[in-house]
């Protein structure tokens, strides 16, 4: 089970991101912790998630499968000082017969966003910027 702390940080990171449409998934160090919108990581999407956060490479692998759908690595931001940020795009439609894009990136515990490909660069800025307000508080 997750910590409270993860729990806390979740509900805010939920509460921060209320006004978009996305799933997120939490992940420490054995498992997926939480997740809201999302079915999660099974074990070896999880292996390779959190290989990917680990190894901090610029250009990871160029596919990843996540909840169904196939992901095609589109590229990373890199500033410096803060944590990558892995940007993929789905070469499968989703449910809503929709690309989705995700965000991964790692802040204490793995994160994982997916949202419609459609408004990626807004919902992008807007789970950035609050990943750095989270940045900000820890530091």
């Amino acid at each position: 089970m997750a910590s409270t702390e993860a729990e806390y940080d979740f509900g805010s990171l939920i509460e921060d991101l209320k006004d978009i449409d996305v799933s997120i998934e939490i992940l420490d160090d054995t498992k997926s912790a939480l997740k809201k919108g999302t079915a999660g990581t099974n074990h070896e999407q999880y292996a390779i998630i959190n290989k990917l956060i680990k190894s901090m490479l610029t250009e990871p692998a160029r596919s990843i499968v996540y909840d169904g759908l196939k992901y095609i690595f589109v590229r990373c931001i890199e500033q410096q000082g803060k944590p990558l940020v892995y940007i993929f795009v789905s070469f499968d439609f989703d449910k809503n017969n929709k690309k989705r894009g995700m965000l991964i990136t790692s802040i204490k515990l793995a994160l994982i966003f997916t949202f419609d490909n459609m408004k990626m660069k807004p919902i992008t800025a807007k789970i950035i910027n609050v990943l750095d307000q989270y940045l900000a508080e820890l530091n």
